[in-house]
């Protein structure tokens, strides 16, 4: 094929006047453009919202919609279409008015601008190539941008939770603690720190810990439902778990202490008991902000202290 074909654009033209219209249209025709014709702004504007043309070329004068005002509601439905203006009744305010509505080009109707209009329809069919990869490239870039926040939302998550669902790591638990020291020392507020070990679920190597992993996590799942949205729930180690409740002296603390303890013997031992060394047990100890400490290692100094002479008092093993 031609170089012609190659640049080949589907134009739709609007005029009243037939003759002029079939005139126009068959010397874009010879160019290699296909171009599909309307006599009225309306019946235009109806084809252009069914599938919109990268090129528009409108007579300004017509009955009903005038070319301009078609113009305007074509930049609005697809702001890329490039529109040529032409009449044969021209004046500065005309012109003004297609320009400022975005006009691709404003044209008198003469024999020499009829003969010139292909190579102003290659310029428009240009812009408007250029135009849409730039906002391919754009949508493409927004596209990355998107995939990139979530797969850094992603590595946010990974880098704060547990392998034990709903549960924030060690590495998140210390940043929270100062956190809340912070807007402890802030606003003159004191919260607690609760740490205390699970007994009762044996932790044998091999097949075994998978079973230890999931009878983990239906019991710590458990207790987040019963603690607030507002409490930070962590894994502190291997056995040893963490809860943050903000606003809370060490008599609240105490009190979440005896639920979990309630929910463990009560409403989970019997549902575990399988999976369990005979009955599962907390082990547990507060610190509380600011009397135990006056930041976020001292509290859990204080409250790693206090959970070793549990330990001791219960028989368990203390914790290295």
């Amino acid at each position: 094929m031609g170089g012609a074909m190659d640049c080949s654009m589907r134009i739709l033209l609007v005029d009243d006047e037939q003759d002029l219209r079939e005139a126009i249209a068959h010397i874009l025709r010879e160019s290699g453009h296909a171009v599909t014709e309307c006599e009225n702004g309306s019946d235009a504007l109806a084809t252009f919202q069914e599938d919109p043309f990268p090129v528009v070329i409108s007579d300004l004068i017509m009955n009903g919609m005038t070319g301009v005002e078609l113009l305007a509601k074509v930049k609005q439905f697809q702001p890329a279409t490039e529109v040529i203006i032409m009449t044969g009744f021209a004046s500065e305010e005309t012109a003004v008015a297609a320009l400022r509505n975005g006009a691709f080009d404003y044209l008198m109707k003469t024999y020499e601008n009829l003969q010139l209009l292909p190579d102003v329809v290659k310029r428009a069919g240009e812009k408007y190539r250029l135009t849409e990869e730039q906002q391919t490239k754009l949508d493409s870039l927004r596209q990355m941008n998107t995939t990139l926040e979530h797969a850094l939302r992603a590595l946010q998550n990974a880098a704060a939770f547990d392998e034990l669902p709903g549960l924030y790591n060690n590495h998140f638990l210390q940043e929270a603690l100062e956190g809340e020291v912070g807007r402890s020392v802030t606003f003159k507020r004191s919260f607690s720190l609760l740490l205390f070990q699970i007994d009762g679920i044996a932790d044998r190597g091999g097949p075994e810990r998978t079973e230890r992993t999931q009878l983990l996590s239906d019991v710590t799942g458990a207790i987040k439902q019963r603690i607030r949205r507002s409490d930070i729930f962590a894994r502190y180690d291997e056995q040893i778990f963490a809860i943050i409740l903000p606003e809370t002296a060490r008599a609240g603390a105490e009190i979440v202490v005896e639920n979990i303890r309630q929910l463990l013997t009560s409403d989970l031992s019997p549902r575990l008991k399988s999976g369990s060394a005979g009955g599962i047990e907390i082990i547990a100890a507060t610190a509380a902000y600011p009397e135990d400490g006056g930041d976020g290692a001292a509290l859990i100094r204080h409250a790693l202290e206090a959970l070793k002479a549990q330990k001791k008092l219960s028989g368990a093993q203390p914790q290295e």
